[in-house]
């Protein structure tokens, strides 16, 4: 009989500490999916295989039609072999793979990675360069 008030006093504070675990977990898993999210959007990493069209050494820009794609410091030239090179060595009608990211919010592509390649590379002879696959 002791048990049983002792039980009704403790059942408030228990509801309270279980409503509340459960809000944590709650929490938990809510902000858990957000950052999925969030980093799942960042990864934004594209490929393409292109004649450049126009080069402009002023804006910093690859032309590829009429797409742009801006380089920055950390924007690395390479050649088919993975040699680096300058962006002097890229030419209007020369072939480039270029690896990188879009920006959603301004629009942009940011180069990361672009090879100078001798010509298009057809989808059989992708093997020979590692960096195709």
């Amino acid at each position: 009989m002791i048990n049983r008030p002792f039980r009704k006093a403790m059942l408030p504070y228990r509801k309270a500490g279980l409503k509340a675990t459960c809000f944590l977990k709650g929490l938990t898993l809510l902000v858990l999916a957000i950052s999925i999210l969030a980093f799942a959007s960042d990864d934004n990493t594209s490929k393409i295989q292109a004649k450049v069209t126009e080069v402009n050494l002023d804006r910093r820009a690859l032309y590829i039609g009429e797409t742009s794609f801006l380089w920055d410091q950390n924007t690395i030239f390479c050649d088919a072999k993975g040699n680096p090179i300058t962006i002097d060595r890229v030419k209007p009608d020369s072939w480039v793979y270029i690896a990188y990211d879009f920006n959603k919010r301004t629009d942009k592509r940011i180069a990361r990675k672009v090879h100078l390649l001798p010509r298009h590379i057809e989808k059989k002879e992708q093997h020979l360069y590692p960096f195709m696959e």
